[in-house]
């Protein structure tokens, strides 16, 4: 299958363009498994908001609810850049390739920073399982901001065990 990839910050083009070194980079789950739940605690309970959005948006995504993640989480950035129909057809493309998201853990997280023409960023990833395949999701917010609305988004397929800091 091919890797499906959308990234749509009018400043981040591409997410393989940007810097993630910062000083965030930690994950859910042992060096060997990454997609395994576990509460946040210490330094990454800050990121809280980031991971509750990132699960309302996956519930979301999971009822084929397209709509409502571009009217709710997309920020005014990212809504400049494509359009609903756009970004439905970009899910759409998703599932035929994919399947149906069936599953994902919702304490499962991974987080990582980093910037992008001088925008501090924060990366939010979720694992999820689909009929036919395993994919990422990441999820970008402008980093010390509420974790809300996204300026970047990106899927593609699970490459088995990321180290943190990767997607």
């Amino acid at each position: 299958m091919r890797t499906i990839k959308l990234s749509v910050l009018c400043l981040l083009i591409a997410v393989s363009g940007c810097d993630f070194s910062g000083n965030v980079s930690v994950r859910s789950g042992s060096l060997d498994d990454d997609y395994v739940a576990e509460p946040l605690s210490g330094a990454v309970k800050k990121y809280e908001t980031a991971l509750t959005t990132s699960n309302n948006i996956m519930h979301l995504i999971s009822q084929a609810k397209y709509r409502d993640v571009y009217r709710i989480y997309f920020s005014d950035r990212m809504k400049a850049q494509l359009t609903m129909k756009e970004f439905q057809a970009f899910m759409k493309q998703v599932v035929n390739n994919a399947g149906q998201l069936t599953a994902y853990k919702e304490m499962q997280w991974s987080f990582f920073s980093g910037t992008s023409e001088g925008l501090d960023l924060l990366y939010s990833v979720k694992i999820a399982e689909h009929e036919n395949t395993m994919l990422n999701y990441l999820f970008i917010f402008e980093r010390d901001k509420p974790y809300i609305n996204l300026v970047g988004f990106s899927v593609k397929e699970r490459q088995g065990v990321a180290a943190p800091g990767q997607f």
